[in-house]
């Protein structure tokens, strides 16, 4: 992969997951109304850490298929209607 590209890769890797890893801990907080909510903390730890190692990982080995899960979409109005679904899911869950 050029460099260009790569760094590329990383910059909107860095945003999406950067998003993430603010955006999450500070939904859990204002639900629980303090920062003294260790499971909270835990919570995040248990989901960051796998998922920035991951990500580490595939910049290094394979970022092409990185490049293309993050650029994926889906074509068929039913798989986008199951993502769509999916992430309602997600969010409902927290």
């Amino acid at each position: 992969m050029e460099q260009q590209r790569l760094r590329e890769l990383r910059k909107q890797v860095a945003m999406r997951f950067g998003l993430v890893a603010l955006i999450m801990p500070i939904t859990l907080y204002a639900m629980a109304g303090t920062l003294q909510y260790w499971q909270g903390w835990l919570y995040w730890a248990i989901l960051l850490l796998p998922m920035f190692g991951a990500v580490g990982y595939f910049l290094k080995t394979d970022p092409e298929l990185l490049e293309r899960r993050i650029r994926y979409k889906e074509k068929e109005r039913e798989q986008r209607a199951i993502v769509f679904l999916g992430n309602i899911v997600l969010i409902a869950d927290f």
